[in-house]
């Protein structure tokens, strides 16, 4: 045990002299979180702010004095300009070439459809890939008119309002708490990144203590020490394996981190901070453990068999994409875990992940993930004692 303990202290200290390894392990998961909050909360606002300020050019086409009380009502709303003259035929240039942000074209009977007690045509021409706020901002006071037309037409017709209401549904009784809804939406997204950040934190590690060691020849010597060929590679998994458990929990200090030190609104800051209680800390790490020990399991296997370092990142390659999929497809409505998905590798870890965060947990199906996990990571621990065993890969030039 003692030989196992020199070897891993040995092989750390190796990996921490590597630059690119301490990149993809400490920095790059460290600083994400708050970089993407951080992007994401001043682009949004920014975005916000420019739309409610800009100032909107919105043409009119009307005939004669149509609508005047729509159109008044129109002109009320802050930062909009009308342009009237608007001939119909230019309606899609002059909005593809920004001239006008939209056109609003009222019916020409519009008054008499209106004074029959029946609904008035208006038609609005924009772009559908612009901002959302920029329409809603030329719709507001046009429902607010519509309102009130509606009042005057119920009262003139003595119609009480549950006459056109008749069924009240109240939605307001949602029984999922914020951090469930959270959890839901940000917890599909978080277990994406742990997934990738452990993969990433065993792959560097991998390919230096193995392919690295065999192409610089320092493998060689490590056989002629007092010490079995099982102990030298338990030595290089547990390192392999934790660097990639180190990755995932810097990933997660990252986002504690960017939820302390950022201008992240109240409504969001609460239930994520709750979901960052030691409880959840400690069910994600009972999870990315077996994970990374996977991860270290298939990686040995071809780092043991590449020749140099740039082979051996050649044939990693296609494994990001397998590790990418199932993560990603945690991510899309209606995939959720049960006695089938807890038993698909890293989708199980996405899925338990996205309820944990949510705490929504089955314990029983997170019993089922951990099994599987164990069951993936002893097959892959095996493979890699079967490939590190052959003299044939150990000796590749």
């Amino acid at each position: 045990m003692s030989s196992i303990f020199t070897i891993i202290k040995k092989e750390f200290l190796d990996t921490l002299r590597d630059r690119r390894t301490l990149i993809t392990m400490i920095v790059l998961p460290l600083v994400l979180f708050p970089a993407i909050f951080g992007i994401t909360i001043t682009v949004q606002k920014s975005l916000t702010e420019k739309a409610m300020e800009k100032e909107l050019k919105v043409g009119l086409i009307v005939e004669g004095g149509q609508a005047a009380d729509l159109i008044s009502a129109v002109e009320t709303a802050p930062n909009l300009v009308l342009i009237r003259g608007i001939a119909l035929e230019d309606t899609a240039r002059l909005i593809r070439n920004d001239s006008l942000d939209m056109i609003m074209r009222i019916d020409s009977e519009f008054d008499s459809t209106m004074a029959r007690f029946e609904s008035g045509r208006v038609m609005i021409y924009y772009l559908g890939t612009e901002d959302d706020n920029i329409r809603e901002r030329l719709e507001a006071p046009m429902i607010a008119y519509e309102q009130a037309v509606l009042g005057q037409r119920m009262q003139a017709l003595q119609i009480s309002p549950a006459t056109v209401d008749p069924i009240n549904i109240d939605t307001s009784h949602d029984l999922a708490t914020t951090q469930e809804q959270i959890g839901k939406l940000a917890g599909g997204f978080l277990p994406y990144i742990f997934v990738i950040f452990s993969f990433i934190g065993c792959m560097y590690p991998a390919i230096d203590l193995f392919t690295g060691e065999k192409e610089r020849g320092t493998m060689e010597t490590l056989f002629t020490l007092p010490v079995s060929r099982i102990e030298i590679l338990v030595g290089k998994l547990v390192v392999v394996a934790t660097s990639g458990l180190i990755s995932a929990l810097i990933g997660i200090l990252g986002l504690v981190l960017s939820l302390q030190f950022l201008d992240i609104p109240d409504m969001l800051r609460e239930p994520l901070l709750d979901m960052a209680k030691p409880y959840t800390i400690i069910m994600l790490i009972l999870m990315i453990l077996p994970l990374a020990v996977f991860f270290a399991g298939i990686l040995v296997p071809i780092t043991t068999y590449a020749k140099t370092f740039k082979e051996a990142q050649s044939l990693i390659t296609p494994l990001n994409l397998a590790v990418i999929i199932p993560a990603a497809i945690g991510l899309m409505p209606g995939i959720e875990l049960n006695a089938g998905t807890a038993l698909i590798p890293i989708l199980n870890v996405a899925l338990a992940a996205k309820e944990i965060l949510a705490g929504t947990v089955d314990y029983g199906l997170l019993s089922l993930v951990f099994l599987s996990l164990i069951v993936i990571a002893s097959v892959a621990v095996v493979l890699s004692v079967k490939m590190f065993g052959k003299e044939s890969n150990i000796m590749r030039t």
